[in-house]
């Protein structure tokens, strides 16, 4: 099979092209970077933006969140594709990257709960998977509430996301108190949640924004 077939048959959405590696990917694969307020003069350097949700005007470059990706495009790949030169590290991409898809997640979320197409809890997070919800989110502090039933076969299958912690989840889901797990019933919204938690662990070394290491549900 050549490369070419390879690619086409990996690759099911828009492609785009890192300015880190030089790669052609899958768009869901990457992040949208688009330019901040403009220099005042040339010897200035342009502040740049994560566009998580792509939907700022304007041209954008692409990168993946892989650390060796963020390094190349912070030392020439984005000043290349915009044609001036840019000022951002690495670091800073990569804290762009995780704190936006955490903002991401939470409306996500949110959105999900108001539209009542998420299961929360254990007892509704099993049934929604039994009838055949796609992904499951679990708090990294949930414990041993995940080890049965539907939601420890989804996190065994990869269908499932380790975020936040219980506080966090039931703040967002109607203010609860603690929630340990929740299952997402839309498929388009869990699909979301998915990208922006792997896009996540890609740019921060799968630490949570609070320093915290925040094991994938497989690792429990």
């Amino acid at each position: 099979m050549s490369e070419k077939h390879e690619q086409d048959t990996r690759v099911k959405g828009p492609v785009r092209t890192c300015v880190g590696c030089g790669k052609a990917d899958d768009a869901d694969e990457l992040v949208r970077v688009v330019l901040g307020p403009r220099a005042s003069s040339k010897d200035e350097e342009t502040l740049v933006a994560v566009d998580l949700a792509g939907s700022a005007h304007g041209r954008g470059a692409h990168v993946h969140a892989r650390k060796e990706c963020l390094a190349r495009a912070a030392k020439g790949g984005l000043a290349k594709s915009f044609k001036t030169k840019i000022g951002v590290t690495a670091e800073e991409l990569a804290t762009q990257i995780a704190e936006g898809c955490d903002r991401r997640i939470a409306g996500l979320l949110v959105g999900a709960w108001r539209a009542q197409l998420v299961g929360i809890g254990a007892d509704a997070a099993n049934a929604a998977l039994d009838k055949g919800a796609t992904l499951v989110v679990v708090a990294c502090d949930a414990g041993g509430v995940v080890d049965r039933g539907a939601i420890q076969v989804a996190i065994a299958e990869g269908r499932a996301v380790a975020w936040k912690d219980k506080q966090t989840l039931g703040a967002l889901l109607g203010g609860r108190g603690e929630i340990a797990v929740c299952a997402i019933t839309n498929e388009s919204i869990a699909a979301q949640v998915a990208s922006a938690r792997r896009l996540a662990e890609a740019a921060s070394g799968h630490v949570s924004a609070r320093g915290e290491a925040c094991r994938s549900p497989e690792a429990r």
